[in-house]
């Protein structure tokens, strides 16, 4: 692992570049204490102290709803994923997120893998980001509240 210092007056800049490379999904604020991962048009918009969001990370891989295929009479059957070779910079997931990324790659990777789901981690870049758990957190007690793998980059203050 090699570690290498950003001035935070730098991070924009440099979250400006990584857009090159993806589309950049980051939490934003929904109201006062609720906040979501979402495309990031304006870079004032990024909160990296946050709590925890409406729905985890997961949602990029694992989609709530997914169309997965088609079948008509006329044609047949025809496969119908959406946005799955859509490349992706999520910035701002937690440790315990990525460890839960971690455990669903053990999932996906049984017997049957999920070739869905694997597109869609390979086409994704994970940035995390520390934080501090508050009261309602439980990744001291999991042992989640560090990470040392199963991301492409780090942030910490």
């Amino acid at each position: 692992m090699q570690i290498v210092k950003l001035p935070k007056e730098n991070l924009d800049k440099f979250i400006g570049t990584l857009s090159k490379f993806g589309e950049i999904h980051a939490p934003i604020r929904k109201n006062e204490n609720t906040y979501l991962f979402s495309r990031i048009e304006n870079l004032s918009k990024i909160e990296l102290n946050y709590n925890r969001t409406i729905l985890p990370p997961r949602k990029y891989f694992v989609p709530p709803v997914e169309t997965t295929f088609r079948f008509s009479p006329d044609r047949g059957y025809e496969e119908s994923v959406e946005d799955i070779d859509k490349k992706y910079i999520l910035l701002g997931v937690h440790p315990c997120d990525i460890h839960g990324l971690k455990i669903l790659d053990l999932v996906f990777s049984g017997t049957y893998q999920d070739k869905y789901y694997f597109t869609r981690r390979k086409n994704t870049s994970i940035i995390g980001v520390s934080c501090i758990p508050d009261d309602s957190c439980f990744c001291r007690s999991m042992q989640t509240d560090f990470v040392e793998d199963g991301f492409d980059l780090f942030l910490s203050d």
